[in-house]
């Protein structure tokens, strides 16, 4: 960063020349190129944008053009969020703090999911007057999506616990309470030998859902993957926009993940978990796992 700092012609920028910064200014941009924690420095009525190596994974390819540019314009996805947070803290000087706030992020061509807690803190001259803003970040997405998923798991496992009467409504409801994650999501039953495909149980809650469950062209993809019998990704899943209308995600799912849920088979019957995944989310390890145990925890109710 100390590289990219020499290097820059900062005379082009809202900030001038180096030689011409105000003391409060240089004192600040070594402070933050110094820190080993995540640090934002917000300057001038452009709130130009400096930060320190830390802050890079926050940013991934909006590095190194972020570096020295107006914050609006390197954050335009969320402006409208922090933007006028920036402003008020900048107009009262009175600092803010956001825990685990939910900002969807532009990075790497893929709008993203996250999570950060933050606060803005305003720096002033030697004149008390507010020159720019402070901003500490931690990056909290995996926490915040784990604790989510856990919730839901604990959900399912509470209703297979202290429910005797037909669980399949209250199962639907858990899964209907984390669309984030499971923004469809069918339990299917195959008979290998007849090709029989049976929907059990699903978090749709749309005619229009129920009908792209049980289309051919989609119960077929779903036993294409089943005779795999092992973790299968759809990376063309081709879900009509009318199957999530006014859906919380803003994009439709184009990937899902097909689950076997290994259990005591019956007359060649196998069982398998479908789970679209959020358009705002990478599949991973994490991804996998949490839908293998959802499918585990409904096998077993």
């Amino acid at each position: 960063m100390r590289t990219l700092f020499r290097e820059k012609d900062w005379s082009t920028s809202s900030l001038g020349s180096v030689d011409e910064w105000s003391e409060v200014l240089k004192l600040s941009v070594g402070l933050c190129l110094n820190s080993r924690f995540p640090l934002i420095l917000w300057w001038g009525p452009e709130l130009t944008m400096l930060y320190n190596e830390p802050y890079i994974e926050h940013l991934k390819d909006k590095h190194p053009k972020s570096f020295g540019t107006p914050g609006r314009d390197v954050w335009k996805e969320i402006w409208n969020v922090i933007g006028p947070m920036l402003d008020s803290v900048f107009t009262s000087g009175e600092a803010t703090y956001s825990d685990d706030m939910q900002l969807f992020l532009d990075r790497d061509g893929f709008l993203e999911e996250t999570y950060h807690t933050f606060s803005y803190s305003a720096i002033t001259d030697t004149n008390g007057k507010i020159v720019g803003i402070l901003t500490p970040v931690a990056q909290t997405t995996e926490r915040v999506i784990a604790e989510r998923r856990l919730n839901t798991l604990r959900d399912l496992a509470r209703a297979r616990a202290e429910t005797e009467r037909n669980l399949i409504p209250i199962i639907n409801t858990v899964l209907q309470s984390n669309r984030m994650d499971l923004p469809l999501c069918a339990f299917f039953s195959l008979n290998a030998e007849t090709g029989v495909n049976d929907l059990l149980i699903t978090n749709a809650d749309t005619n229009a859902a129920y009908e792209f469950l049980n289309s051919e062209k989609f119960v077929e993809k779903v036993k294409a993957a089943a005779k795999a019998d092992e973790v299968s990704v759809l990376k063309d899943l081709e879900v009509p926009e009318f199957v999530f209308p006014g859906s919380k995600l803003g994009r439709i799912p184009e990937q899902a993940v097909i689950t076997p849920i290994p259990t005591a088979n019956v007359d060649g019957e196998k069982l398998y978990l479908f789970c679209a995944v959020s358009p705002h989310q990478r599949p991973n390890e994490n991804t996998l796992a949490f839908f293998e145990s959802v499918g585990r925890e409904i096998a077993t109710a």
